[in-house]
């Protein structure tokens, strides 16, 4: 039986659910998978669907514990027996290279999950120097090109795979809240039009325009709200910035939710203004809800939403309050029908199926 080693940071976040989708379907194809964490902390229920590993208590930027951290994943490949490495992200490629040196290996893998990973001259020297026998994924177009672009010596240019991300479209549906109940188990307003965010709250997020934009139309909708779910540098200082514009009873910072896909129903109009994106993983799970969306024009989310005219640039403010307000004023059937177009575009382009083929054709492996 093959055996595959993937390696990660941490046990959670949005790469860790596409590392465990990964997983899922190496071991519904019938491989042996092993999950390598960087650092803890363990989660128990993650264990029982999964085989996992954990390097507890581990910086992977210190330098003395980096080198531990090489040793214990050298072990780790050797006791294996492992065939395939596929390191997410570039600090657990790093490690899992310098750990890998010397062990027989039939396929090595590097997937980017986000934007500028090889643009600085060390990375490039680092490359140049360890991962000229590993295969390089993106997990969207953008990142594609980025990786293409970055300069490093070691990249063949037709060599940079596309393995977008993916999920299981049954599996988030069935998990989604109705739009009531969603609404009851956060304290939403029944009656309320609610737009909604979900992301770290930080400047490439990008939420300071979601709070200027709905200012300029909260006092024409007085029972809407802006809902913003997540945590991040930026808290204070947005709700700040709603507190100056009079809107601190309106504008909703509701700090992190697990599993916060479950409640995006709650929403009339998901909005996501990202300044820049890899992917996006929340506005594809807004997709799959059925939620009409507003974006942001960059390259990562219009590769997700395809041709999809409910775009604005980043920072127009001017341009996404006047699409907000737009949405208020549609028949409800009309954003149903937008959102049933966008849930089509998902099911078709984002299902599993197509992640677990792609991550198959860069290793070479078998159906």
């Amino acid at each position: 039986m093959l055996k595959i080693i993937q390696i990660c940071d941490r046990p959670k976040g949005s790469v860790t659910d596409m590392v465990l989708a990964a997983a899922g379907g190496f071991t519904k194809a019938g491989y042996d998978v092993t999950n390598v964490f960087l650092s803890g902390p363990i989660d128990n229920q993650l264990a029982e669907r999964f085989k996992c590993r954990y390097l507890r208590d581990a910086d992977v930027l210190a330098k003395p514990d980096r080198n531990a951290i090489v040793q214990k994943l050298r072990s780790i490949l050797q006791q294996e027996a492992c065939d395939v490495v596929i390191a997410h992200r570039y600090h657990p490629c790093k490690l899992a290279a310098q750990a890998s040196r010397g062990v027989a290996l039939k396929r090595k893998a590097v997937v980017f999950h986000g934007i500028g990973n090889l643009r600085r001259w060390r990375r490039k020297l680092f490359a140049w120097l360890f991962l000229r026998n590993w295969q390089f994924a993106g997990v969207s177009l953008a990142v594609v090109k980025d990786i293409r672009d970055s300069g490093a010596v070691c990249i063949n240019r037709m060599g940079v795979h596309h393995v977008s991300n993916g999920l299981d479209i049954e599996a988030v549906k069935a998990a989604q809240l109705n739009r009531m109940e969603a609404r009851q188990r956060l304290g939403l307003p029944p009656d309320s039009f609610i737009f909604g965010h979900v992301g770290t709250l930080s400047d490439r997020k990008n939420q300071k325009v979601l709070i200027a934009a709905y200012a300029n139309i909260a006092a024409s909708i007085p029972s809407s709200r802006l809902v913003l779910i997540g945590k991040g540098p930026k808290e204070a200082e947005l709700r700040s910035l709603a507190a100056t514009h009079g809107l601190q009873d309106n504008v909703l910072l509701m700090g992190f939710i697990p599993q916060a896909q479950r409640y995006v129903k709650a929403f009339n109009v998901f909005l996501f203004p990202s300044r820049s994106e890899a992917f996006g993983l929340a506005l594809l799970e807004a997709m799959i809800a059925r939620v009409p969306v507003i974006v942001s024009r960059v390259d990562g989310i219009c590769e997700v939403v395809g041709n999809y005219p409910f775009t604005i640039r980043p920072d127009d403010v001017q341009a996404l309050a006047s699409q907000m307000a737009s949405m208020v004023t549609k028949p409800a059937a009309e954003r149903d029908q937008i959102g049933g177009g966008l849930y089509a575009h998902a099911a078709k382009h984002y299902n599993i199926s197509r992640m677990e083929a792609a991550y198959r054709n860069i290793l070479d492996l078998p159906s």
